[in-house]
């Protein structure tokens, strides 16, 4: 048995079902009438009969072809009835088989490649009539021809055209014998074609095809690609043969991909995104102008190049994601880019999509780079006013307490260490401040604030966190406090930095504060309660008028 061919998919819908319904009829009308599936590219072999086409108890052939079950004689008959399915749908016509010669017999093919995958040759005793109206039904419309011939002479005036030149081009015979080729090629195409036609007259025998646009009849135009055979020494024909092959579909095809690759191209060009398509090994198989704009790299052949200007620490997250994306899955990330040594960093949206061909197999990324610092700074800017105290550029009273909450929190993580640190908390109250509010106004209280934060925040330590609680009252947040001896220092330290006269305007003012600690290592201690702690011991300093720090 032979292979089975592909499926005809070039056939219409509407025309599939009508073959189908045919073949239905077909079976129905002959219930006894043997059956064989039909496969193969060149010649109509038997193959096995599908599972999706039920036959019942209908006979099946088995013969290695569909041409070793009838008289030799009639073998050219079954070939062009094969050929005209393929091409028309069905075909029928009388043929007579090997084991009854003397029975008329009518062979029905069936193209089913579109929904069974195979033809069908159906073999029914009796003759149908020439104008049976089930096949004519099923039959497709006759194809134009793509194929032609002509002879010319050494000036490339035609001497004689076959019909099938005349029904391509339009043009009667008589129009087109005496008449030279080039009075119908496209006056774009004479340059192209007399080239070639020189060439070919240089040396005989030489075949060279050419594509050429031939003007129809109704002033359309044709694309034909030629191979002209230079037969001009032969004495036997003294001629150049042309043979022709309509391409008008394969040309206008490619024109109209031409025509969407251009279309892709300018809209990449035209979209604030820079663009690019790499293959498996980081090659760049396409950018846009965009790109370079964007990384300050005017040509480069790998991704890598465009990327060489992403700040340092960020270069291993983004090779990760590129390694990510090859492997299938795609990324999104915000890059900082630094395009000059003394620019400042720009942030950049990347985002990649693994390239999965046919076969599910990932052939490359393809992605964009989209410049979002105004964005990603105007993001920051808010997220600092949320967060900030708008006269001392402390944490805000809600940003100060969270981060508290978050260091506590991380802290209960940390219960499989050997060593447990702690967390201390110091509560800062300016004691003359109502006196400068009183005596030089508010605007001096404001100066005042703010020379006591920045004396707050050189104080700490990098980790810590210094927010303003509300008028005169700040709060520290220290993390990795080991004991509350060592909070105990870090609150001296504040003390001391605080206190001492500070200009405001012509006034010197001498300033001090009452300090309260509290420290904790209890992993589940309460935020609020630990600030109150706090809050009592300042008071208790307060009380004590000495300006010393006071641990809960």
């Amino acid at each position: 048995m032979g292979t089975v061919d592909p499926p005809s998919s070039h056939l219409p819908a509407d025309v599939v079902d009508r073959i189908t319904r045919a073949l239905t009829t077909l079976l129905e009308r002959f219930p006894d009438a043997p059956v064989a599936a039909i496969g193969g590219l060149i010649s109509p072999v038997m193959v096995s009969v599908p599972a999706s086409l039920s036959l019942g108890d209908q006979p099946v052939l088995k013969a290695g072809s569909t041409l070793d079950v009838v008289v030799p004689e009639d073998r050219v008959v079954v070939t062009k009835l094969w050929g005209q399915a393929r091409s028309q749908g069905i075909a029928c016509g009388p043929v007579r088989m090997l084991e009854h010669p003397d029975r008329p017999t009518m062979l029905y093919f069936v193209d089913a490649r579109n929904v069974h995958g195979v033809m069908l040759a159906i073999f029914a005793e009796g003759l149908a009539a020439s104008d049976d109206p089930l096949i004519e039904s099923a039959r497709l419309p006759s194809l134009p021809p793509r194929f032609a011939r002509a002879t010319k002479d050494a000036g490339s005036c035609i001497r004689w055209a076959d019909e099938a030149l005349t029904q391509i081009l339009g043009w009667a015979a008589d129009e087109l014998v005496g008449h030279r080729t080039l009075e119908f090629i496209h006056p774009d195409d004479h340059e192209l074609a007399i080239a070639h036609w020189m060439e070919m007259l240089s040396r005989p025998g030489l075949t060279r095809r050419v594509r050429l646009r031939h003007q129809h009849r109704d002033r359309s135009w044709v694309w034909l690609e030629l191979t002209n055979h230079n037969r001009l020494d032969d004495p036997a024909h003294g001629d150049v043969l042309a043979d022709m092959v309509d391409i008008s579909e394969e040309m206008a095809a490619q024109e109209a991909l031409r025509a969407r690759e251009q279309l892709l191209r300018q809209l990449a060009e035209t979209v604030p995104l820079g663009l690019f398509h790499i293959d498996r090994s980081g090659s760049l198989l396409f950018a846009n102008e965009r790109l370079g704009e964007i990384t300050g790299v005017a040509l480069g052949s790998r991704l890598g190049d465009h990327l060489a200007r992403v700040v340092p620490e960020q270069r291993p997250v983004v090779d990760e994601a590129i390694l990510e994306a090859l492997a299938g899955t795609g990324r999104d990330l915000t890059v900082p880019f630094r395009p000059d040594d003394a620019g400042d960093v720009r942030y950049c949206a990347l985002r990649m999509r693994p390239l999965i061909d046919r076969t599910g197999v990932v052939s490359g990324v393809t992605g964009c780079l989209e410049d979002i610092t105004d964005s990603v700074r105007m993001r920051q800017e808010l997220e600092v006013r949320a967060t900030s105290d708008p006269l001392t550029g402390c944490l805000n009273r809600a940003a100060v307490l969270a981060r508290l909450d978050a260091v506590l929190h991380a802290a209960r993580g940390e219960r499989r260490r050997t060593r447990r640190s702690g967390t201390a908390v110091i509560f800062v109250d300016l004691d003359q401040f109502k006196s400068v509010n009183d005596s030089l106004g508010h605007a001096a209280g404001d100066q005042l604030l703010i020379r006591i934060a920045d004396r707050l925040r050189s104080s700490v330590r990098s980790d810590d966190a210094v927010g303003r609680l509300g008028g005169d009252e700040f709060l520290v947040v220290c993390p990795g406090v080991h004991s509350p001896a060592d909070a105990t220092l870090v609150a001296r330290t504040i003390a001391t930095r605080v206190r001492g006269e500070v200009q405001l305007g012509t006034t010197r003012v001498e300033i001090s504060a009452s300090v309260g600690v509290a420290w904790t290592d209890d992993r589940d201690a309460d935020a609020d309660h630990f600030v109150a702690a706090a809050d009592g011991a300042m008071y208790e300093s307060k009380r004590s008028g000495r300006g010393e720090p006071v641990l809960a």
